[in-house]
């Protein structure tokens, strides 16, 4: 852009010089006499010079007013992508975040997995002992019904003892 500037500066500085030369050459015709006449040559070169000295400086002029949105362009491009970055920055930070609390996230899954098979554990040496427990309880309730049963053969056979004690007791007396 800056050679590209430099070009136009030269072109507007030429357009100036043929200017100059216009005008230098328009004070040289007027030195002229009049008697002698001036050729029409001489006047359509001094006004072509003119003219192509007002296209070099309006080619200049909108060569650096390209320049100037080329510019502005190229600031608000670059204000764009600075933008951009900022923004992937901040979507990095974010999604850096994010696989931090995930992270975190998956190690109290882990840690909640392990404390249910811990709880599992329990629950089974619990149901286990409630089992045991129960066969226990069963054993009891059999020695139990044993002891009952054993207990009223006890009470019958001391009654039938009591029964012969009496009689043997009775024939005693009597004899």
């Amino acid at each position: 852009m800056r050679d590209i500037f430099a070009i136009a500066s030269v072109v507007n500085y030429i357009g100036d010089r043929f200017k100059s030369l216009a005008d230098s050459a328009v004070v040289e015709i007027g030195r002229i006499p009049a008697s002698k006449g001036i050729p029409l040559a001489l006047r359509f070169i001094v006004a072509e010079m003119r003219r192509q000295s007002a296209d070099a400086k309006g080619a200049a002029t909108q060569v650096k007013g390209l320049l100037g949105d080329v510019h502005r362009a190229m600031l608000s491009a670059m204000a764009s992508a600075e933008n951009g970055v900022r923004r992937a920055e901040e979507g990095a930070k974010v999604a850096n975040t994010t696989g931090d609390s995930i992270r975190r996230l998956a190690n109290a899954l882990r840690d909640s997995s392990q404390a249910a098979k811990d709880i599992a554990v329990v629950a089974q040496q619990q149901d286990h002992g409630i089992d045991q427990v129960l066969k226990a309880m069963n054993e009891i309730f059999r020695a139990s019904e044993e002891t009952v049963v054993s207990t009223h053969s006890v009470a019958d056979q001391a009654r039938t003892l009591d029964r012969i004690a009496r009689r043997l007791g009775q024939t005693v007396r009597s004899s």
